[in-house]
């Protein structure tokens, strides 16, 4: 073993140890991690017990409760704590289940821009195409050329929904910005064929993907 000064038996000097420095962790990212109302409590004890240098605590998409939200939030205003930045967005119970379905939303399509030869049944959650019209007032948020139909919901950050498809005729499904035009056949009325939307082109035998 060679000692700091001494030299090994081709006359090199032994490498100098390098210094050690503590880590800092200023941000946290614990967003979808299953955290609950328990889990801040525990959180906000350990900030509270040790100087932390912790400035971000993203805690999106768990379920931290009234409560934990309640102390974390008063953890932004204790002296000892150094949390500037705190987010709980998109809680709730539902993002306690595992995997994807964390993210799951309630969708319903939405009758004021579902077009004509499109039937809709179940409240709202069944789309069926027919060959004759149906009477559906005039509403300028309408296809009126474009077999399509939009969800009453707006989507938000992560978000996650199942579609059950049948027939011998091919689906697709997507998701567009309102600015989406209403009227005509053009690639600017089409799901996937311009920049305000993305779909998924479901044919008989085979899928596709459609962005720009």
């Amino acid at each position: 073993m060679l000692q700091e000064g001494h030299k090994d038996h081709q006359g090199h000097q032994p490498p100098k140890p390098l210094p050690v420095h503590p880590a800092v962790i200023q941000k946290a990212r614990l967003s979808g991690c299953l955290v609950t109302e328990e889990g801040c409590a525990s959180m906000v004890s350990a900030l509270r017990s040790n100087p932390s240098h912790l400035r971000e605590l993203d805690l999106s998409y768990n379920h931290p409760g009234d409560s934990g939200v309640r102390l974390l939030s008063a953890g932004l205003e204790d002296p000892h704590c150094r949390l500037e930045k705190l987010n709980v967005e998109h809680g709730g119970e539902n993002r306690m289940k595992p995997g994807l379905r964390k993210y799951v939303c309630d969708l319903t399509q939405d009758p004021n821009t579902v077009n004509r030869h499109l039937s809709l049944s179940e409240e709202s959650r069944k789309v069926t195409w027919t060959t004759e019209k149906q009477p559906y007032p005039d509403h300028p948020e309408r296809f009126e050329d474009c077999g399509q139909v939009l969800c009453r919901e707006g989507l938000t950050g992560r978000c996650y929904w199942e579609v059950e498809w049948s027939g011998i005729m091919g689906a697709v499904i997507g998701v567009t910005y309102k600015g989406i035009n209403r009227r005509g056949w053009g690639d600017d009325s089409r799901l996937g064929c311009n920049d305000k939307s993305w779909c998924l082109t479901c044919p008989v035998q085979q899928l596709l993907c459609l962005s720009q």
